[in-house]
């Protein structure tokens, strides 16, 4: 995926989430590396949690056998190190199709990157935006 491909993703996914969920969603003026470029803001403006749009099609490499030793899997595993290492708040990885968003919690990678289950296994926790969406809200 390019540059520019990569980009479309991102303000389409995040421009639906703020029209369509009316969710508070502001580029993180630290982002830098692996620290996500967006944050959702609760109403008084806190970080609520840090989003990582991805492509459907992209995410979906997460689930093939070819997944280990990927440049997709050397980018996860970078995320969950500054997750789990610098931030507070939880990450999610924002998955657009079809103007339908999953939504998947980084930290379920840990059992996966400490070998107790497979990707696939892992894979299934993507939690469709209809289900989340009203545990978020409550919380923003």
């Amino acid at each position: 995926m390019t540059d520019i491909d990569k980009q479309g993703v991102e303000n389409k996914t995040i421009n639906l989430l703020r029209t369509k969920f009316k969710f508070k969603i502001e580029e993180a003026c630290f982002s830098k590396g692996f620290i996500p470029k967006y944050i959702l803001l609760d109403r008084t403006r806190n970080i609520h949690s840090y989003l990582v749009p991805m492509s459907n099609t992209e995410f979906l490499q997460i689930g093939k056998s070819s997944f280990k030793g990927s440049r997709l899997e050397s980018i996860l595993l970078e995320y969950y190190k500054i997750y789990y290492s610098s931030l507070d708040r939880p990450l999610f990885l924002i998955i657009e199709n079809n103007q339908t968003i999953d939504f998947f919690d980084i930290s379920n990678l840990k059992e996966y990157f400490f070998n107790t289950i497979s990707i696939e296994e892992v894979f299934k926790n993507r939690i469709n935006m209809v289900d989340i969406y009203p545990i978020i809200k409550k919380e923003l």
